[in-house]
């Protein structure tokens, strides 16, 4: 008798805990009536549980001993896990998970129960998911429900990451595959009238996806049923170009918001002012704001809501802002500074080219690099013309204001020393070897100074002087005549070559546009391509190695920077919740002084964590 009076004093105590969990909480609030401290990780949940579970005393074997560790346990499940999950039985080991749902869609589906009339009952084996109240679903030795690939339609990776990572979400999972979506569907659609969302057609899909996931029947045609369907919601995502995973993760949830979305309420009302008041009641009334008008199981699920906090630098008052986040967006730990490898070419120094690496600022210019050049090459900065040269030919001219982000270590950036500003011409070159796309350069870049009023030949006979280490003896422009072909970088489309027959070819109109392309702070000059014959090359020169002496800086800057930057989440956490310092542009009106102080700090924390927390890293810098 004593037995049975604390079995129901235990069952009517586990009753009220339940009870406890369900009150207050309906619609979206069902389980986030809960403190400032963060839920744990459902993993570390199911940790805790089992290690709980493996710690308790087992000096015995009887019935009652049994009876003791159920209740244990039971006692546990209501320790460790928010109400909600525990009213939805959420602590299950996966293969009840997988028999559930497996179930659930062989009867539901008309795959399944297709599949199902067309087989008689077997005998239970390893790879089969069965249970009394429905069919058993049998499965090939190589198949396994949730584990099949989708099939990728153009591009569609990023769509068929963020449904791999979906479906695998077992609670989830289960409440499309079980189809317990419907139900709030019908009440939306009763509600809305069909005016918000896809109507449900998007989440329809997205159920069915599921399904032929999980009972192993996928067929491309159901990726691409849904890939229409997101074609026709979202414009952005028509056609089949790459876009991030991440935003396509943010959107889909978004709409199937809508689609589920049970809240009577839409108009938002206006927050009231935090100052003076307790973070809690704000953060309650802002929560409670938002759910009156979104409450859905997508919401149940990922919203929680983090805390911008502003202080006022001169009286130190600080304002409080709680706003709701479905998914949160880390930095990665940064580097402050990075490699640029520069090849030097000189004017009359030997080695002639030199590759020199070179460690800047992570937000470094090119004035900056410059003098940083200067320093190692003892060459003034106004005598450094700074360009992009491969094998085709010259492209970047690179100017002082410009930052460094658009240089890339793999860029070919070379760094031409010239002669001082004079009146005369500036002209850097470049031989080419063939014409059109196949070809190709060789030697190093030339410099020369030139008056406009010069003659071809002479201008020819000026080129011919500065490759006089690299040619055989007697040749000269009066004995071979014209040897090669000059093309003016950025010069007029259809004639940017000198005519041979030009008194003055430096006068020329498409040498004035050249000169235009260069304006800015880099030294005024024009760039040509030399162009020459193959037979002609063979004949004329003897040497053209293009050899570029590298600096032992380029290798120890490769060594250190080959070393990859390490992070823990923890430290991109840090890195997120850091202060920060206003600038003009984002001032704040202080409601203690009501002025806009400058050097006003912002600080963003999390308030409450969801269920399922996302969490975005950003992998790239937005420059």
């Amino acid at each position: 008798m004593e037995s049975n009076d604390k079995k129901s004093m235990a069952r009517s105590a586990s009753e009220s805990e339940i009870q406890r969990g369900r009150s207050g909480k309906t619609g979206g609030d069902r389980h986030r009536g809960r403190s400032r401290s963060p839920t744990p990780s459902l993993t570390s949940q199911r940790t805790s549980q089992q290690t709980k579970s493996a710690t308790l005393p087992r000096t015995s074997t009887s019935k009652h001993s049994k009876t003791d560790e159920r209740k244990a346990s039971s006692n546990m499940k209501s320790k460790f896990f928010s109400p909600f999950l525990r009213v939805r039985e959420r602590v299950r080991p996966l293969e009840c998970f997988i028999q559930k749902v497996v179930r659930q869609v062989v009867n539901r589906t008309p795959i399944g129960r297709k599949r199902a009339e067309q087989r008689t009952r077997p005998a239970y084996r390893r790879n089969s998911f069965s249970s009394p109240s429905g069919p058993t679903h049998k499965l090939s030795k190589d198949k396994m429900p949730g584990s099949t690939g989708l099939r990728n339609l153009g591009n569609t990776c990023y769509i068929n990451a963020i449904i791999q990572c979906l479906s695998k979400t077992d609670i989830l999972a289960e409440y499309f595959c079980c189809d317990q979506y419907k139900a709030d569907l019908a009440r939306n659609n009763k509600i809305n009238a069909r005016t918000y969302g896809t109507r449900g057609e998007l989440t329809e899909n997205l159920a069915l996806l599921f399904k032929s996931l999980w009972v192993c029947e996928y067929m491309p045609e159901v990726s691409s049923q849904f890939k229409s369907c997101v074609s026709k919601y979202g414009p952005q995502y028509r056609g089949s170009s790459q876009h991030d995973a991440q935003e396509f993760l943010v959107w889909l949830l978004d709409k199937v918001h809508e689609d589920l979305n049970i809240a009577s309420k839409k108009k938002y009302r206006s927050n009231k002012s935090s100052y003076g008041r307790p973070d809690d009641i704000v953060a309650a009334e802002a929560l409670a704001n938002h759910t009156r008008c979104n409450s859905s199981f997508v919401q149940d699920l990922f919203l929680a809501q983090y805390q911008s906090s502003l202080t006022c630098p001169k009286c130190k008052r600080q304002s409080n802002n709680f706003d709701p986040f479905l998914c949160v967006s880390l930095p990665l730990p940064q580097r402050a500074d990075r490699p640029v490898y520069v090849t030097i070419v000189y004017l009359d120094a030997q080695p002639k080219q030199v590759k020199l690496g070179v460690n800047v600022n992570i937000n470094a210019t090119v004035k900056e690099l410059r003098s940083e050049l200067s320093l190692q090459t003892k060459i003034p900065p106004k005598q450094f013309l700074m360009t992009e040269l491969y094998y085709d030919g010259f492209y970047r001219t690179f100017l002082d204001d410009q930052s460094l982000s658009i240089v890339h270590e793999t860029d070919n950036i070379y760094c031409i020393e010239v002669p001082p500003a004079s009146d005369k011409l500036l002209i850097i070159a470049s031989n080419r070897l063939g014409v059109g796309s196949k070809g190709r350069k060789f030697g190093s870049p030339l410099v020369l100074q030139l008056s406009r009023q010069a003659s071809y030949q002479k201008l020819q006979d000026a080129i011919l002087a500065k490759l006089a280490p690299c040619l055989k003896d007697g040749v000269t422009s009066k004995r071979m005549g014209v040897l090669f072909n000059i093309r003016v970088v950025d010069g007029i489309a259809g004639k940017s070559y000198l005519s041979h027959d030009d008194d003055h070819p430096l006068f020329v109109e498409t040498v004035d546009r050249a000169l235009e392309a260069c304006a800015g702070n880099a030294p005024h000059h024009i760039k040509v391509i030399l162009e020459w014959d193959p037979d002609t090359k063979q004949v004329v020169f003897s040497n053209v190695e293009d050899v570029i002496e590298e600096h032992a800086s380029v290798q120890q800057l490769k060594g250190r920077y080959q070393k990859q930057l390490s992070a823990t989440l923890s430290e991109c956490f840090d890195l997120y919740t850091e202060e920060e310092k206003l600038d003009d542009k984002n001032t704040w009106l202080c409601p203690n002084c009501k002025r806009l102080p400058h050097g006003t700090t912002k600080r963003l924390s999390l308030w409450t964590l969801p269920d399922i927390l996302v969490i975005h890293l950003k992998r790239f810098k937005q420059v």
